[in-house]
C-alpha cells in the first residue's frame, strides 16, 4: 500500500485509469473513457488538493482511494486543467456524453453541510480482489493522512439505490448517512 507523492510512471498512470474505468464505469470519468481517466489521473497525481493512495500485488494495480481537501471545487479543476470540456462535446458519442454530463450534475456540487469536509472521491478494487480487507486497508490510510492534515470528518456521496454495496460497505465502516439529495447520498465519518 502506498501514497501517491509525486508522479507515477506513465505504465503505472495508464494502469490507474483502466482500473478505474473498468471498476467505476457509470461516474462521468468512466463514461467519457480510459484516454479521459488517464488525463484526470496526470491532472490528480500533482494536484495539492488531492491524494492518491494505491494497492499492487506483484507490480500489478488492484486497487486505490482518492481524497481531495477541496471536492466542491474538483469539477471547475477538471474541466480547466483536463480535456473535459472537449470530451463532452467531441470525444465520446452522443449517448455517452448524455450520461456523463448527467453524472456530473447529479453528483455536482454537494451540500453546504459538508463544504467543510475533505472528501473520499473514489475508492475502487478489481473485481478479482474483492472481499480481501483491500478496501478497507485504502479506507484507513486516507483517513491517517487526512487525519494528519488536521480533519476530524469526511464524507463520501454514493447513488441512492436498495442494491448499492458501497453504501452497506461504508455503514460497516462507521460513517453514518447525513441526507439523500438528488439520489445521492452523502456519508459522514468522524477521525
Amino acid at each position: 500500500m502506498l501514497e501517491v507523492t509525486s508522479g507515477l510512471s506513465l505504465q503505472q498512470t495508464a494502469q490507474l485509469a483502466q482500473l478505474h474505468v473498468t471498476c467505476l464505469p457509470e461516474t462521468a470519468i468512466g463514461t467519457l473513457g480510459r484516454r479521459y481517466a488517464l488525463r484526470v489521473y496526470e491532472y490528480l497525481i500533482q494536484s495539492p488538493f488531492e491524494r492518491i493512495f494505491l494497492e499492487q500485488q506483484d507490480d500489478r494495480l488492484i486497487g486505490a482511494a482518492v481524497t481531495s481537501e477541496d471536492s466542491v471545487g474538483l469539477f471547475s479543476r477538471l474541466r480547466s486543467q483536463t480535456s473535459l470540456t472537449w470530451h463532452l462535446l467531441t470525444g465520446v458519442p452522443s449517448r455517452q456524453r448524455w450520461r456523463a454530463f448527467r453524472t456530473l450534475t447529479e453528483s455536482g456540487c454537494p451540500p453546504r453541510i459538508v463544504f467543510d469536509y475533505p472528501e473520499l472521491v473514489f475508492l475502487y478494487i478489481g473485481t478479482a480482489y474483492r472481499r480481501r480487507g483491500i478496501a478497507r486497508k485504502l479506507l484507513v490510510m486516507s483517513e491517517s493522512s487526512l487525519r494528519d492534515s488536521g480533519n476530524r470528518h469526511y464524507f463520501i456521496r454514493t447513488r441512492d439505490h436498495p442494491s448499492n454495496q458501497a453504501s452497506r460497505f461504508y455503514a460497516s465502516q462507521g460513517f453514518t448517512l447525513d441526507m439523500v439529495r438528488d439520489g445521492i447520498q452523502y456519508w459522514i465519518k468522524s477521525i
